[in-house]
């Protein structure tokens, strides 16, 4: 084998990149150095145009599966083990919440339903009653007078027996029919029965 010229270090350098030979920082120090220098940068590329060459008369040598799955190990961009753990957390943390919308929904339908539910009708106010006594010591009631606060309505009803009322006789109870029957005509909502007992 032949020993080349020796190179200067701007040479090396120059070269080295040109092979790929550099390490992370280097490489970096040398894409600089071709940005702000541009002798520096034609340096690289002339070794690049004397190498290529080179490159093509080589046959290309597969690698065993072995090697190719050792260099995956060794990239830390084909590690996966953090990847998925970072997965594991988001796909936790994504059914917990799919589980606190769901739990919100449920309390919130319930809560609005509950809301909804009719309120028990009110107590139906208690019908007022008033009756007209006949006097003495042996007194009945002559007439009941009620009032049905639901169908707004005023009921009387007459207990008396016509003629049983010594004031008036029977022509006097049928002018007094005469006179409810027109009552009930004027009276709207107000009802007025008589149910005189024969």
């Amino acid at each position: 084998m032949s020993e080349g010229p020796d190179l200067s270090a701007r040479e090396t350098l120059a070269a080295e990149h040109a092979l790929g030979l550099l390490g992370a920082g280097d490489r970096a120090e040398a894409e600089a150095r071709m940005a702000r220098d541009s002798a520096f940068a034609t340096l690289v590329d002339d070794w690049r145009a004397r190498l290529t060459p080179m490159l093509d008369a080589m046959a290309p040598v597969e690698p065993r599966a072995a090697v190719w799955a050792g260099v995956e190990r060794a990239l830390g961009a084909n590690d996966n083990a953090a990847a998925r753990r970072r997965l594991r957390f988001w796909r936790g943390a994504t059914l917990g919440s799919l589980g606190l919308a769901a739990a919100s929904l449920a309390f919130a339908v319930l809560v609005v339903s509950r809301s909804l539910e009719p309120a028990p009708p009110p107590a139906a106010p208690p019908m007022l009653n008033a009756s007209l006594m006949t006097p003495g010591e042996g007194s009945h009631p002559m007439f009941v007078a009620a009032y049905d606060p639901v169908r707004q309505a005023l009921i009387i009803t007459s207990l008396a027996r016509p003629g049983a009322d010594p004031g008036h006789d029977a022509t006097d109870h049928q002018h007094h029919r005469e006179d409810q029957q027109a009552d009930q005509a004027l009276a709207g909502p107000w009802q007025v029965v008589d149910d005189a007992v024969q």
